[in-house]
């Protein structure tokens, strides 16, 4: 089975081995050795635009959270700033209301005051013109006819006022 090698042969092997390296080399492996190459470059241009991409979306989730605090933080001074509105109109009808009902109670007041005066005076002139029939009756029935007028005239004297009503 070795009998056939011969130098020649080897030689011949060698330099068929050496001639399909180069041709493999310049066919195959430097267009695949291109093409892995292209395919780094990619995937690294890739990989840094991703990395770009999550850096520029950090920065936009850190100015929203930013964005939010602020929001909030407005919103709570708001809400603050109505709430104290609200105290303050509160306040305001409150004491208007105690107001009116002052005004009201004093209007009433004075009226029942009014009132109380006209009742007095109306009983205090039909107390007096009782009297005045009661004594009349009691005069003219009476056999002291004189004494009796002169009674009369001085109960009418003292019972009547300066404005012609009766009272004290």
């Amino acid at each position: 089975m070795f009998d056939n090698i011969s130098l020649w042969n080897i030689a011949f092997i060698i330099i068929n081995l050496i001639v399909l390296v180069v041709i493999m080399r310049i066919v195959a492996i430097k267009p695949i050795r291109n093409i892995i190459k292209k395919r780094e470059d990619f995937i690294n241009g890739k990989l840094s635009n991703a990395a770009a991409s999550e850096a520029s979306a950090k920065a936009l989730e850190t100015e929203w959270h930013d964005k939010m605090q602020g929001v909030e933080e407005e919103s709570a001074r708001l809400m603050e700033q109505a709430k104290t509105n609200a105290d303050i109109e509160y306040n305001r009808l409150v004491k208007n209301a105690h107001s009116e009902a002052d005004r009201i109670v004093e209007n009433a007041r004075k009226s029942m005051e009014e009132e109380h005066t006209k009742v007095m005076k109306g009983v205090q002139t039909e107390i007096a013109g009782l009297a005045i029939d009661i004594t009349k009756k009691v005069l003219e029935t009476s056999d002291l006819k004189d004494i009796n007028d002169s009674l009369y005239e001085k109960f009418l004297t003292e019972a009547g006022d300066d404005d012609g009503s009766v009272g004290n």
